[in-house]
């Protein structure tokens, strides 16, 4: 089965305190295996909610994490845990504007068989820094996480390259867990791509921290930037390398996890903010820096124009192997690109893995005007923004893509958002008998409306054990009555006909025992 290892990062977004303009895109990346959020070990997904402008000690948008156990009915509210720096046992301290939760990640990174939980608190004050930021895990038990044997990272962390720097917020922009170097310990990939190198502001980085048989550690740690050896390319100014969407997966089918980042401001064919796509391939030594891959529009014979795109490779990939030839592929967005005439119609590529990495020779071209895909494309819709998460919603042992589109719009109301289904075959991806949901579909809680973002967000996992698929799609910047912004999470069911509109689950902020709706708390945002 797969899982969808949960990847949640934020660049920008307005009314949070990070950033001014939801043009600038959280992500979230897919990555296959057997990873989860099955904390307890019970065959059952647990339900992980972001309440990360919740105030906690008094302290205004400290942020809290509540984790609700999967059962044989999905997730059980009135049993979640809460998880935040208030808690005893967890490391570190509740600041205003910590916003602890906004990025979250599961792996498994020590020797037993219970999924971890990385938590990152971006405004974490480090060596007397503020928004340095910094990294909690919790290691998973038959009990479910446990805070007392928590730990903190940061840059101050022995082990850990670099130095804590006042406003890097550290990990904000994404955290992946993989095995890339097939010890049987997960290694947790820190993004950081407002970090400066080499003289250039926001050029972006990434840090690996190790697994081991007793959990991470900063010993050996390693980072990874555009002057690391064998890396294409060169730091820029607002560059963003090493974030925005990184997912996990075997494109070169060696039988070790590789790992893709986004670099969405790097310069292509002297095309400011053209964007890119890296893939760094896994060894016996973990990644690899020499032989890494860069993918733009118009290189390897990828459709497309960075002069008409833009942005390449932003927001979150999806990897499966879609034609079972044992090389995982890849299916990245360009929401920006032109359609025909339509600027920002949006399209996405299916790449496919090879022994040298990916390639788009057997790969496929997927925008609103393609046979099947429902609708047709629009400008300005960005088709594919902002997440992609590959599952099986329908127990067929074939992968199926959820498809965020955040920015859709009918004409008049823009940014009201939707997503769409795309089922898996024998051979590839298809879009015969694909599907969009929105708001307006029946059967879908809340009133569709311009501005509310709904699917920002989306991942997967299998709640009630059935063997589907489930996905949690929130509407974070949703309406709850007279309460704007309140947000909300809905979560829509797996089963042999694929997702379904029967039974969605609706989670409000008031469901979690103790606490009420509120305006303006974008509840359940994590990208």
């Amino acid at each position: 089965m797969l899982r969808r290892c949960t990847v949640v990062s934020l660049t920008a977004i307005v009314g949070l305190g990070l950033g001014t303009s939801p043009s600038s895109p959280p992500a979230l990346a897919a990555t296959t295996g057997e990873r989860g959020t099955d904390f307890d070990n019970d065959g059952f997904d647990d339900l992980v909610i972001v309440d990360a402008r919740a105030t906690s000690d008094f302290r205004s948008n400290a942020g809290l994490v509540f984790i609700a156990p999967g059962s044989p009915t999905g997730p059980r509210l009135n049993r979640s845990q809460t998880l935040g720096q208030t808690i005893a046992g967890v490391p570190g301290h509740a600041n205003a504007d910590d916003f602890f939760g906004i990025a979250w990640t599961s792996g498994r990174f020590n020797a037993d068989a219970y999924d971890d939980l990385a938590v990152c608190a971006p405004g974490e004050r480090v060596s007397g820094l503020d928004s340095a930021g910094a990294i909690i895990v919790f290691p998973g038990s038959r009990t479910g996480l446990v805070p007392a044997q928590s730990r903190l990272f940061s840059r101050a962390t022995v082990g850990v390259p670099g130095l804590p720097s006042a406003g890097e917020r550290w990990c904000l922009n994404g955290l992946a867990a993989g095995d890339f170097d097939r010890d049987g310990y997960d290694e947790l990939v820190v993004a950081s791509t407002d970090t400066r190198v080499g003289g250039f502001d926001e050029a972006g980085a990434f840090t690996v921290l190790l697994g081991s048989s007793v959990g991470l550690r900063g010993t050996g740690a390693r980072s990874i930037t555009q002057n690391s050896i064998g890396v294409v390319g060169a730091p820029e100014a607002d560059g963003h390398f090493g974030g925005n969407g990184m997912a996990v997966g075997d494109f070169n089918g060696d039988g070790f996890d590789d790992l893709t980042v986004g670099a969405i401001g790097v310069t292509v064919a002297a095309v400011d903010d053209a964007g890119a796509r890296y893939l760094f391939f896994g060894g016996p030594n973990g990644l690899r820096t020499t032989g890494s891959q860069i993918v733009t529009a118009n290189s390897l014979g990828v459709p497309g124009d960075p002069v008409t795109s833009g942005n390449f490779g932003e927001g979150d990939p999806a990897v499966a192997d879609w034609n079972r030839d044992g090389f995982d592929d890849l299916l990245v967005a360009d929401p920006r690109a032109e359609v025909g005439l339509l600027v920002g119609a949006g399209q996405v590529h299916l790449l496919r893995g090879s022994a040298s990495g990916v390639v788009a020779a057997g790969g496929k071209l997927v925008h609103r005007n393609v046979h099947g895909v429902p609708g047709a494309a629009a400008p300005l819709e960005q088709f594919g923004f902002v997440d992609a998460v590959s599952a099986d919603f329908d127990g067929n042992g074939r992968t199926d893509v959820a498809l965020g589109g955040a920015r859709m719009h009918d004409g008049i109301a823009f940014n009201r958002g939707g997503f769409f289904v795309f089922r898996g075959t024998s051979t590839t991806l298809g879009t015969a008998g694909s599907s969009y949901f929105t708001q307006d579909t029946p059967g879908v809680p809340g009133v569709a409306d311009a501005d509310r973002y709904f699917s920002w967000g989306i991942w997967s996992a299998d709640f009630n054990g059935d063997g589907f698929e489930d996905l949690v799609v929130p509407c974070s910047f949703c309406v709850i009555g007279a309460l704007d912004h309140a947000g909300y999470l809905l979560v829509f069911r797996g089963s042999d006909q694929g997702l379904t509109t029967t039974g969605i689950r609706q989670i409000k902020r008031s469901a979690i025992p103790g606490l009420i709706d509120e305006a303006e708390t974008f509840f359940g945002f994590a990208a």
